[in-house]
């Protein structure tokens, strides 16, 4: 399984756009591919990759020392395997050594407890998103690279 940073408008983009259609919109009976994707092409996109198969990924909006993370998703046939916790562990590194201070996310309802797994803080009142609730959620990384580093010496 590797960790990789995927350029906009890749194979490996398509297949995320892919992923993330399956797991995040046609379960709601929307289609990501109506939706206007033309701001991706200043996203940070992320993915675990496992015999050139796209099996998890995500998308980072930076902002200053700002990072929003958007649309995880995870393929069902793997799922529970640990890869979204993965993911999001050499995410916050690779954007801890950027230089971001706070990961910002909206997390749907039903994955509160996961983020809180991670760490992240819920902020707020919950919302409705992609007509569903979600809550606001953060995470202070400006200091995970140097405590990772330290734990390994």
């Amino acid at each position: 399984m590797n960790f990789q940073r995927i350029e906009h408008n890749s194979a490996q983009y398509q297949q995320s756009l892919q992923l993330r259609h399956n797991v995040l919109r046609k379960p709601l009976k929307l289609d990501l591919f109506t939706e206007d994707l033309s701001q991706e092409t200043d996203y940070l996109h992320f993915a675990l990759i496992n015999e050139q198969q796209v099996v998890a990924c995500l998308i980072i909006v930076v902002s200053g020392t700002q990072a929003r993370l958007k649309q995880m998703a995870v393929s069902p046939d793997d799922q529970g395997q640990g890869l979204g916790r993965k993911l999001i562990e050499q995410v916050e590194q690779y954007l801890s050594r950027l230089g971001m201070s706070t990961i910002t996310l909206a997390a749907r309802t039903n994955a509160i407890g996961f983020y809180h797994q991670l760490n992240y803080v819920a902020h707020g009142e919950p919302f409705i998103e992609v007509s569903i609730s979600h809550q606001m959620m953060s995470k202070n990384i400006e200091k995970i690279v140097a405590m990772r580093d330290r734990i390994k010496i």
